[in-house]
């Protein structure tokens, strides 16, 4: 009898110890343009979104323009938002990779001459990828 109370105490013990340390499921982040810090309006700019040095360490070089993007870094945990969406973080992180697209980016600044706008990422469309180069001085 003593054998079955102390195999069942160590099975529940095993039980209760398998859960701790585990995260429950990752809720969907909810879309950018729900953010309540945000400039009107979002707009779609064809652009190239690589990792980059310094602070913001995601940018968005407007194809056709010299303009650059920062992406918001800032994620508010207790709403679940982020700069960007997770399968893009995924993939540029992933070796080093920038992303070719189609973005809707909505903005926290409004755009200003010689200034970088500061924008978090909606939705990303035609989809490239290919390996980056850091933004800086060649």
């Amino acid at each position: 009898m003593l054998r079955y109370s102390i195999l069942a105490s160590a099975v529940l013990l095993a039980t209760l110890l398998a859960g701790v340390g585990r995260r429950p499921p990752p809720q969907a982040e909810p879309p950018c343009h729900e953010k309540p810090q945000l400039v009107p309006s979002c707009f779609k700019p064809r652009g190239v979104v690589r990792p980059a040095t310094g602070s913001p360490s995601y940018r968005i070089l407007r194809l056709g323009t010299k303009r650059i993007l920062g992406v918001e870094e800032r994620s508010d945990r207790l709403t679940g938002f982020s700069g960007m969406p997770q399968y893009l973080r995924d993939t540029i992180d992933l070796g080093h990779k920038e992303i070719r697209a189609d973005f809707l980016v909505c903005p926290f600044t409004r755009s200003q001459p010689a200034h970088m706008q500061m924008v978090c990422v909606d939705t990303a469309t035609h989809i490239e990828s290919r390996h980056a180069r850091f933004f800086g001085p060649e």
